[in-house]
């Protein structure tokens, strides 16, 4: 297996206001004892912020979730500062993987109804089952390598500071701290939360993947996007939606997979499908509205290798191991319009 280093761009929007958001992915973490620790150190620019013990609770409070929602034995330090422009943005490091490794791996995770729907459809062969690409290979965020105990190795400089599995930034001047705020400000832990799931792995190769600049392997993400008509889909076309899906039937949520200027790898939010409510990994956000993740997240880092608390398991996903459940019933919808 190799690896190099990978920056990539992301963007997170807000509906009114452009918020633009990069990452790249960081350093290997350390193994705890128990549980999905997210070990945050905070910047200066953090720390002598007038806002700084509201800023750092709520930060705290995000990261109290996937501790309590995730048990891989895990420690994923992350470096949080303030920044000026944009939302929000993070930086880590890509490891290149081998498929079957990554196959193997999560195959061998605790199970759940997700891990066994996943693997379920996840064709077991040397090529990753992604249309259109060539290859054995995805790339890993540094911390989902991790979690599914798959090595590669990294380039010396993949971060400034190698300690940390990434970066994140904040734009605290936009952002409110608690659950509440105006409807001209978003909430600060939503966006927190939206850029831990990058660090954690979440995101699509897409749009750049085979050029220049863009990666040569697919995300572990990118394994789970469907057309409408189920066949497995890996192309930039807005023509046609494309679906975050465990199974190619039962459609979890609609990727943003159009040039809008968010990532291919959120959910299309602008506008939202019909019947959707706001998400933690939509592409673009509203304000004054305070969201944590819900059953989609949950799934899509089952999906690439975290294991859920099966007591915070929301209900909706326990659907995808009985067909004659409905809780998640199959969505086909028109390609949503962006403005």
């Amino acid at each position: 297996m190799s690896a190099r280093n990978i920056w990539m761009k992301h963007l997170f929007f807000v509906s009114a206001v452009a918020a633009s958001s990069a990452w790249t992915m960081g350093a290997r973490a350390t193994v705890a004892i128990e549980g999905l620790n997210i070990l945050p150190t905070f910047g200066s620019s953090i720390t002598s912020d007038p806002n700084a013990t509201a800023i750092e609770n709520t930060i705290d409070n995000a990261i109290s979730v996937y501790h309590q929602d995730f048990s891989n034995p895990l420690n994923v330090p992350i470096y949080f500062t303030e920044m000026s422009t944009g939302l929000g943005q993070s930086n880590d490091s890509l490891t290149s993987v081998n498929y079957s490794d990554f196959r193997s791996a999560l195959a061998a995770e605790p199970t759940s109804a997700v891990r066994a729907t996943a693997l379920q459809y996840l064709p077991n062969q040397i090529n990753e089952p992604v249309p259109n690409t060539t290859g054995s290979n995805l790339w890993l965020s540094a911390a989902n390598a991790d979690a599914l105990v798959v090595s590669g190795q990294l380039s010396s400089n993949y971060l400034s500071t190698p300690q940390y599995d990434g970066t994140i930034s904040l734009n605290t001047s936009i952002t409110y701290t608690g659950t509440s705020g105006s409807p001209s400000t978003y909430s600060l832990e939503t966006v927190v939360m939206h850029e831990i799931n990058e660090v954690l792995g979440l995101g699509s190769a897409l749009p750049g993947y085979g050029t220049s600049n863009g990666l040569n392997a697919p995300r572990p993400e990118d394994l789970y996007r469907y057309a409408a008509n189920g066949a497995r889909s890996f192309s930039t076309s807005a023509t046609g939606s494309v679906y975050f899906s465990l199974n190619g039937t039962t459609d979890l949520a609609q990727f943003n997979n159009t040039n809008n200027g968010g990532d291919y790898g959120d959910w299309a939010s602008n506008p939202l499908p019909s019947g959707v409510s706001p998400q933690v990994q939509d592409a673009f956000i509203t304000g004054g509205q305070n969201i944590t993740l819900g059953s989609n997240e949950f799934a899509a880092l089952q999906g690439i290798g975290y294991v859920q608390v099966p007591d915070a398991a929301p209900i909706a996903l326990m659907a995808l191991g009985c067909s004659a459940m409905m809780l998640l019933a199959r969505r086909r919808r028109a390609t949503a319009e962006y403005r």
